[in-house]
């Protein structure tokens, strides 16, 4: 396989920005793998934010746990750490980087390509 669409392959599907490590882009990847898990990090709070008070709710009795329509009531109504709006955009700024992750990891693997020709 060509060493371009690996470094694409592996930062869309393995790890965004993992593809920066196949074309030897040390600091580019570190950099990009720190925000996937800060983000990831980020999202897991926030859910267990927003499932907390769910789960308080279904502790106490006051929601039966086989009462999937109050839960899913609850959980699209809960707040997490931040606004809806603010994580929104916060997920938008995380794909766009793992887009640029894909497509740079995959020019950086072509140009490595074209200069070995």
């Amino acid at each position: 396989m060509k060493l371009s669409t690996s470094a694409g392959l592996i930062s869309a599907f393995v790890c965004p920005g993992g593809g920066y490590f196949i074309v030897e882009q040390q600091l580019r990847g570190i950099i990009a793998v720190t925000i996937t898990v800060l983000y990831l990090t980020f999202f897991f709070f926030d859910i267990a934010v927003r499932s907390d008070g769910i789960l308080q709710k279904i502790a106490i009795g006051e929601i039966a746990y086989t009462d999937l329509l109050a839960i899913s009531r609850y959980l699209i109504s809960a707040t997490g750490s931040v606004s809806d709006a603010i994580f929104m955009k916060i997920t938008y700024a995380f794909a766009f980087v793992w887009l640029v992750t894909i497509v740079d990891s995959y020019h950086i693997g072509r140009s490595l390509e074209n200069q070995n020709k």
